[in-house]
């Protein structure tokens, strides 16, 4: 799913499509995960992050990062399942 892919998705808007009525696939759990921020909205709030042991975006709230987000930027997160698709939890900027 390309970036613009994305989008259109978590703002539901899939162009007719009817979404999957099966579950979403997660890749969740509590490890922790390495990645960068590949693109953020300030004025939305949200975000993608990519991870690198993955080829995977990852979407970001801006509740789930205590120091402002900005692309380019290297975190550490945990994946958590929601029912839009995987999300990021616990985001740190990575040392």
């Amino acid at each position: 799913m390309g970036f613009i892919d994305s989008i259109k998705s978590l703002l539901g808007m899939n162009g007719g499509q009817k979404k999957s009525s099966g579950p979403a696939k997660s890749i969740s759990g509590s490890r922790k995960h390495e990645g960068t921020v590949t693109y953020f909205n300030h004025k939305k709030g949200f975000g993608f992050i990519t991870a690198r042991d993955m080829d995977k975006q990852v979407f970001l709230h801006i509740s789930e990062i205590p120091s402002k987000p900005r692309k380019g930027m290297d975190v550490t997160f945990e994946i958590q399942p929601d029912p839009k698709g995987d999300r990021a939890v616990n985001v740190a900027e990575a040392n």
